[in-house]
């Protein structure tokens, strides 16, 4: 009893076994084990990471060497260029279908087709266009086929519209496509004709003229001087067959003449295109068109092109 007089005894905690203490301190230090090894995988990795992340970023795999195909009208250094692969971006991110887009907005080309050889080189394969007709710059109308003989600025278009190039005057095989507004610059379309390939439901007058062009075989493309959409939407052409020279010509004469024939043809709509084409040849191959005023192949349901052809409806001076 203390001099307070409240009894003091000391409470003793209960005691533990010694083996008890020892499997629990070495459960505790596994524990701690398992916890640095988890800790020293996860820094392993995140190492492996950060490394993986430098070496796809790092210059030795970037963009290095860029190969182009298929380009005859677009210098390869163009295509390069336009591409934006000579800022060397990395490999592992490359976004091809943008460097196809931006390849696309070439005016000669059709289509682009990007490939990765790795670990540093892209190859850059082109389809071009093709053009099928020259339209008068600053000159519209039939005034233009006459400007353009002359020499006048032109630019060259594909079946589509676009236009692919500045040129001047005639071009041989492609006939002058007249318009009755300023054609552009290269990359844009032709005024009436519907961007790319147009939809047959949706197809212009234009387009069909371009289809026209595209169409027209080499032999008889040399003979078409020119194309063009009438008021009332039908197709319309001149063509200039090769006259043979007279026998004061083949002599040497002076006084021959020597004035251009061509012949005004109506395809009418642009059904049947292939049938009216092969008619107007079949026309100009066998009749003589020194006399004649216009051929029409415009109804191409009466085009009897097997056995005996009967290629167009021919109008003459004389009124056959």
């Amino acid at each position: 009893m203390s001099a307070t007089g409240v009894a003091q005894r000391q409470v003793e905690g209960p005691k533990v076994d010694p083996r008890m203490r020892d499997r629990w301190v070495r459960a505790r230090r596994q524990e701690g084990h398992r916890r640095l090894r988890w800790l020293i995988a996860l820094a392993v990795v995140a190492a492996l990471c950060a490394a993986g992340f430098g070496v796809v970023r790092s210059p030795l795999l970037a963009v290095e060497t860029v190969h182009v195909s298929g380009a005859t009208h677009e210098l390869p250094s163009q295509v390069s260029a336009a591409s934006g692969l000579g800022a060397h971006p990395a490999m592992f991110d490359l976004d091809t279908a943008a460097v196809v887009r931006r390849v696309d907005t070439l005016p000669w080309v059709s289509s682009a087709r990007v490939s990765l050889q790795w670990p540093s080189t892209v190859t850059v394969a082109v389809v071009e266009r093709s053009a099928v007709a020259v339209v008068a710059q600053d000159v519209v109308g039939p005034n233009s086929v006459a400007a353009v003989a002359a020499g006048a600025p032109t630019v060259l278009v594909d079946n589509t519209g676009r236009i692919l190039a500045l040129s001047s005057g005639m071009v041989p095989g492609l006939p002058v496509i007249l318009t009755s507004s300023d054609p552009g610059a290269p990359g844009q379309w032709l005024a009436g004709a519907t961007p790319g390939a147009a939809d047959p439901g949706t197809a212009t007058s234009m387009d069909a003229l371009l289809q026209l062009a595209a169409d027209l075989p080499a032999p008889l493309s040399v003979s078409v001087v020119s194309l063009s959409v009438g008021r009332d939407g039908s197709l319309r052409g001149v063509v200039s067959p090769p006259v043979a020279p007279s026998a004061e010509q083949q002599t040497g004469g002076k006084s021959a003449n020597t004035t251009t024939l061509q012949v005004p043809v109506n395809f009418g709509d642009s059904t049947d295109l292939p049938d009216k084409i092969l008619s107007l040849q079949t026309a100009m191959a066998q009749i003589d068109l020194s006399d004649v005023t216009e051929i029409d192949v415009s109804d191409s349901q009466s085009l009897d092109l097997h056995g005996d052809p009967k290629p167009a409806i021919v109008s003459t001076t004389a009124g056959g």
